[in-house]
């Protein structure tokens, strides 16, 4: 028997302005610690990916180096050539070599930025920071954001490599965007110093983030004791603000693969946006804990999520039982007094499972309409 497990999360229905209305500016380093702007819809008008893809349809994906860049040149391999204004937001590899990388900006002719292409990802050079750039769960990854007004090159002077990723945002010509340079202004390094603190918080709380810089946050903490069968309130909100925290313990309450407790949370009288098996939507597999990654998971005995929710009117966060045993827990709900704004959407998470598995047929993990992005999927299989 195959079982296949899916939880998405979802942003529908920024910090960027309407299109047309004027012109938006944004520092890409920012948004590598605002938490509190991941509701905001996005204003990009293209996100996509140049990788090593067997354009054949078959499976050489970077194996034999045949389809491992966008063209050839005198000077070697074209790995990605973008038009913006935009942003390369993460480059990935397995295979890295000793070979230099280099980012040509602009229509220049000479590179602006010459890194091996291993030290991007050891933090070696010194725009190029850890834990921005590491490696680790089979690959190296690089998340400095590389913003460029009208054009990008990424080129790496080897007759051969293999498998990466370049993923990257091209944006509106209203949008305006100072291109990369590798000597950071003192601004641009205390952003970046922002930003490097709280990739080092994963486990930790990280709500300060989530809430909009001057938000009052308050927490309110709940002892509950769940009969079989029943619903308990965890939390209920009557006027427009939004959840920047969920913290559930002891985590083994909610262990097991059963998946009769369930999270449920509803905004602003709607039908529920959440409704989940608890373990599920904080990361457990296979019925235990199994994640701690930044924004949800698990630490000791804890549960925690710090995917900002902003709701309009109210809110009511839920805990359901379909167990035959009675359970007893702790509930920590943190919010902000920042009711959404316009250019936000609310927060969803979808729970999907397909026991036993059709073959030959995909399993949809997630199909709706509106307006929002999607930030986050863990699949269990």
């Amino acid at each position: 028997m195959k079982l296949s497990l899916c939880f998405a999360a979802a942003l529908l229905t920024g910090w960027f302005s309407e299109a047309g209305a004027h012109a938006a500016i944004f520092n890409p380093i920012e948004e590598l610690y605002r938490l509190d702007r991941l509701p905001a819809f996005k204003a990009s008008a293209k996100v996509g990916s140049v990788s090593s893809y067997d354009r054949s349809g078959g499976n050489d994906d970077g194996f034999s180096g045949r389809y491992s860049f966008v063209r050839k040149e005198p000077e070697g391999l074209v790995l990605a050539d973008l038009k913006g204004p935009g942003v390369i937001w993460r480059i990935w590899t397995p295979t890295p070599s000793e070979d230099p990388l280099e980012f040509l900006f602009d229509g220049e002719s000479q590179p602006r930025v010459v890194v091996k292409f291993r030290d991007l990802f050891l933090g070696a050079h010194p725009a190029f920071p850890r834990p921005l750039s590491g490696f680790g769960a089979g690959g190296y990854y690089c998340y400095v954001p590389l913003p460029f007004a009208k054009s990008c090159v990424v080129r790496l002077r080897a007759a051969k490599t293999q498998f990466y990723q370049i993923n990257y945002a091209l944006y509106g010509e209203e949008t305006s965007l100072a291109t990369f340079t590798p000597e950071a202004s003192a601004e641009q390094l205390a952003h970046r110093q922002k930003a490097c603190d709280l990739w080092r918080s994963a486990g930790a709380d990280v709500s300060r983030f989530a809430a909009p810089p001057g938000a009052r946050m308050q927490t309110v903490s709940t002892r509950i004791s769940l009969p079989p069968g029943e619903t308990r309130t965890v939390y209920r909100a009557d006027r427009g603000g939004r959840i920047v925290g969920l913290r559930f313990s002891p985590a083994e309450a909610f262990a097991g693969k059963a998946r009769d407790l369930l999270l449920r949370i509803s905004f602003d009288g709607d039908k529920p946006a959440v409704c989940a098996p608890l373990g599920d939507f904080f990361g457990y597999a296979w019925g235990q804990p199994a994640m701690q990654s930044l924004l949800v998971g698990t630490t000791g005995q804890t549960n925690y999520c710090y995917f900002p929710m902003p709701f309009d009117r109210s809110a009511l966060v839920e805990l359901v039982s379909e167990s035959a045993a009675a359970v007893d827990c702790h509930a920590e709900v943190l919010h902000a007094d920042a009711p959404r704004a316009p250019e936000e959407g609310r927060f969803y998470a979808l729970w999907r499972r397909e026991n036993p598995t059709r073959l030959g047929e995909p399993f949809t993990f997630i199909e709706t309409q509106g307006r929002g992005h999607l930030v986050a999927v863990a699949l269990q299989a």
